[in-house]
């Protein structure tokens, strides 16, 4: 087992940290981004001193751990476009997904180039979700949203399970197609279900964060947080239709349902692990088939592989010892843990005898 005292940070001085992921471009440049409004780059093994995006105008400041600046997504177009997108708790306190640009510098986005294409409406200031990334085969954008809800609470408003609101779900829309603000895939599966927002292509989450597509099989994984039992892990085939429901509030991972209304067609995650191994789990990106994952609190790194006929192998990898808000990869493949409260980013090697 590797603790923080065998693991040397790779990078360090970040104001904590919820993001670290790479705009594929052949520069082998990563970003990271910070809680209260700012995404900064990594090159050459070091810290640039200049953000590439400082949004303190239009973010929140953060009163509680899940409202933030939480993510960006780089579209495979970024190349071309130097667009890309993030997510964010504007003032008002709801969820903003909006576009961006880079300046005529590479390495500056530019603050000005904004522009608003979604904004989800929050009744708190818990589970607000909202990670976007992009499908690696349909170029689309997916959204997890949270439910919404306090934590501890049941969603009592059963939001994750109303398809006329677009909170506690995953969401889909096309916003590369020079639609404005973006266009609904034709395929989604609630366009024409009256009283049913379009956005929807899944149901039943509580609060996702950090959902990773494997890019060579479009296979989806979708970490979801629990509610006072449960952690689990979501799978979405890359043949999916869309329409699942993940089962949220009606069963808490594999928690047998908490009221009537099971009909039988819930998906039931293919990870779970109890409170006494975490408190939130965080996703997360895919290696050679295996999901690489983390619990928040305990710092625990795990992976997750499909070993056929409906069976999955959960495996314990290492502890970093710290709070872990994310596991990424960067171009090259080398993996990485992102401390939330350190501030710093985490080199990982797998080791070979993990159980």
């Amino acid at each position: 087992m590797l603790t923080t005292a065998q693991v040397a940070d790779y990078v360090s001085g970040l104001s904590f940290p919820v993001q670290l992921t790479h705009a594929g471009d052949g520069s082998g440049r990563q970003f990271v981004v910070e809680r209260e409004g700012r995404i900064r780059i990594v090159k050459g093994g070091g810290l640039v001193e200049a953000p590439f995006l400082e949004n303190p105008q239009r973010v929140l400041s953060a009163v509680y751990f899940e409202q933030w600046l939480p993510n960006i997504a780089f579209p495979p177009s970024y190349t071309n476009t130097k667009q890309f997108y993030v997510s964010y708790t504007g003032l008002s306190g709801n969820t903003v997904i909006s576009r961006f640009a880079k300046s005529a510098d590479l390495d500056i986005a530019d603050p000005d180039s904004e522009v608003v294409l979604l904004t989800l409406k929050q009744n708190k200031i818990f589970h607000n979700g909202g990670t976007p990334k992009f499908g690696p085969r349909d170029g689309y954008l997916y959204i997890a949203s949270g439910d919404g809800e306090e934590t501890g609470s049941q969603d009592l408003p059963r939001h994750a399970r109303n398809p006329g609101t677009l909170l506690g779900k995953f969401l889909r829309i096309d916003v590369e197609s020079c639609v404005t603000p973006y266009a609904i895939p034709t395929d989604n599966p609630f366009v024409s279900r009256p009283g049913s927002a379009p956005e929807i292509w899944a149901m039943g989450l509580q609060n996702s964060w950090g959902l990773a597509f494997d890019r060579q099989t479009g296979d989806l994984y979708i970490p979801d947080t629990g509610w006072q039992t449960n952690e689990k892990v979501n799978f979405q085939p890359a043949d999916s239709g869309g329409g699942e429901d993940y089962g949220w509030p009606l069963v808490e991972g594999v928690v047998p349902p908490k009221e009537e209304g099971n009909d039988g067609g819930l998906i039931m995650p293919v990870a779970v692990y109890d409170r006494t191994q975490g408190c939130a789990v965080v996703g997360g990106t895919v290696q050679n088939g295996q999901f690489i994952y983390a619990d928040f609190c305990s710092g625990k790194i795990l992976s997750l592989q499909r070993q056929g006929s409906g069976k999955w192998q959960s495996k314990f990898l290492m502890t970093i010892g710290v709070p872990v808000s994310g596991v990424s990869a960067d171009e090259a493949g080398n993996l990485y843990a992102v401390g939330y409260v350190d501030g710093k980013i985490y080199p990982l090697v797998i080791p070979t005898d993990a159980e």
